[in-house]
């Protein structure tokens, strides 16, 4: 029988005390920085995303941010400077065993874009 801690979920559903966390990261000069966190190898598992960091060297640069194997694929969102988004309930990839993956558009010659998606993966 589970004990109290690792049955407990959020009102979505999602574990309090995920099984395993993760960090995805990635930057790129002049190119697309995309951070993807790979399918679990054990196909009931569910990606659930907590924090999304990107931002490029410098903070005049603007682009978008991609992000995929969440429900409302792809989800688009503008990038000026630096974007730092916490969701409040974590955000679930779209289904079990799909990888997850942000995708921040070059800055531009001899700029560098950074990227950081950390999350935790658990049974849906």
């Amino acid at each position: 029988m589970p004990d109290a801690v690792s049955s407990a979920v959020y009102r979505g559903g999602q574990p309090v005390c995920p099984s395993s966390g993760w960090v995805a990261h990635a930057s790129a000069t002049n190119a697309t920085a995309t951070a993807t966190q790979a399918a679990d190898a054990e196909t009931d598992l569910q990606h659930f995303i907590t924090s999304i960091v990107a931002g490029y060297d410098t903070s005049t640069v603007s682009g978008t941010l991609s992000m995929t194997g969440i429900h409302a694929d792809p989800v688009v969102v503008p990038v000026h400077g630096s974007l730092v988004y916490t969701p409040t309930i974590p955000i679930p990839a779209s289904a079990a065993n799909v990888a997850v993956a942000a995708a921040l558009a070059a800055g531009g010659s001899a700029k560098v874009g950074y990227v950081v998606i950390t999350g935790f993966t658990a049974k849906p």
